[in-house]
This record gives C-alpha cells, sequence and structure tokens, in this order.
C-alpha cells in the first residue's frame, strides 16, 4: 500500500517487466531452522508494504540481471522485548527477545 492507501497487489513494480524477482537462496531450509529454536518465522511473497514491495523488487532484479549474482534475501524483524513499554504492536504482528534475534542473525549468516 502507498502513502495514498492504494493497493498493488499483482502489479509489478516496473510497468511491462515481471511480475516477481526472487530472493537466493535456502530459504525454506532457514525457516525450519529458525523454527527449531521456536522462533516464527514464514515464507512470503509479499513483503507488507510498498516501499519494502518496492525495495526488494528492484534489488532482487538488478542482483538477478549482474554478471555475478551474490545470495541474497530480505526478511522483516519484528520488535523487540525492549520496545514492550514503548510502543503498542499492530493486530497480528508480533514482538520478539533479544536473544531470539540474535539467533535468527546467527541462524541467517549459518545459511548465506
Amino acid at each position: 500500500m502507498d502513502s495514498e492507501g492504494r493497493q498493488f497487489s499483482g502489479v509489478p513494480i516496473i510497468k511491462g517487466d515481471k511480475e516477481f524477482y526472487y530472493t537466493s537462496g535456502k530459504i525454506p531450509q532457514l525457516v525450519k531452522e529458525l523454527e527449531k529454536f521456536g522462533i516464527r518465522a514464514e515464507l512470503s511473497n509479499n513483503s507488507e508494504g510498498f516501499i519494502c514491495n518496492t525495495l526488494i523488487y528492484l534489488l532482487s532484479k538488478k542482483i538477478s540481471e549482474s554478471e555475478n549474482p551474490i545470495p541474497f534475501l530480505f526478511i522483516h524483524i519484528p520488535w523487540t522485548d525492549v520496545y514492550k513499554n514503548r510502543i503498542t504492536l499492530e493486530k497480528n504482528k508480533i514482538m520478539i527477545s533479544e536473544k531470539s534475534l540474535d539467533r535468527v542473525i546467527e541462524t541467517i549468516i549459518k545459511y548465506y
């Protein structure tokens, strides 16, 4: 959704271009590994926001078209428990512990 509230589901960021560009790597295995540690993770083709969707689309396009493509992924990191008394979460959003965030980063490095 953009700043004016328009939803662009199924519409390519660049007119006439692909609808999707994908990240690389072992994402299903990464999700399974995080879930072993009790960390909620999911594979998605929607980064839930106009700016994020545009960022991942353009980055994925650039990397996939380069002469030396590199492994990459895009993740949304939820608020950590450090902020539990400072913010109110939106409906269906989660908060994780700082310790879990450390585990996420370690696991991503292991798989990438």
